[in-house]
């Protein structure tokens, strides 16, 4: 049975911090993950996909249409040159079924016998106010991409985290938008190209 990690999120847009943490957490697949506060045992995958979410209506958030966020996600794998393992690593999933909530996603997913799943979010996701939270973390293991500095208590049971020492977010990214600013080197050239010519972010 294949081992996947998922790595899920609003992609509002991708940027470098994205795929440089995808890039880590799939070179490390076949081994355990470890650090040097945690320990994460029998976590072993063989690809990693990323799945922009549908909407951002169940977190509270207000992100640019799904498809606008699917092609840039597909645009900034083309750019690295990077599959993951898979002939097409970007997932429409949640997109295509338009599922608002991630435990849609995991019951779907659950109901194939032949994938077996960890799913990877970024820190501004909080997992433990996921609906049906608890029942999710019974059926999918999370591990939560922790940015320095970041309060782990708030995540109540999850202890799986993974570091990053890029501070960088989509909203850093929107902002400098808006207000005019050179986002070069942030995102990569067709992502940025693809912004400009469709006024995302104005």
């Amino acid at each position: 049975m294949e081992q996947v990690a998922i790595f899920g999120g609003s992609f509002d847009p991708i940027h470098i911090g994205h795929l440089w943490l995808a890039q880590q957490v799939y070179e490390i697949g076949g081994r355990v993950f470890k650090d040097d506060n945690y320990s994460h045992r029998d976590v072993k995958f063989d690809k990693l996909c990323i799945m922009p979410n549908f909407s951002g209506r169940s977190s509270g958030k207000i992100v640019t249409g799904a498809e606008h966020r699917l092609t840039m996600c597909k645009l900034a794998l083309q750019d690295i040159n990077q599959n993951f393992g898979f002939p097409e690593p970007v997932k429409d999933l949640e997109i295509q079924q338009e599922f608002e909530y991630t435990y849609q996603t995991i019951d779907f997913l659950c109901r194939a016998d032949y994938i077996s799943f960890v799913w990877i979010i970024s820190s501004d996701w909080d997992v433990t106010k996921f609906k049906n939270y608890d029942e999710l973390k019974t059926k999918c293991k999370f591990f939560i991409v922790h940015r320095p500095g970041e309060n782990d208590e708030r995540y109540g049971d999850v202890r799986n985290f993974l570091p990053i020492n890029i501070k960088l977010s989509s909203t850093q990214i929107r902002d400098r938008v808006k207000n005019g600013k050179s986002i070069s080197g942030l995102v990569t050239p067709s992502v940025e190209k693809y912004i400009i010519d469709k006024g995302l972010y104005k």
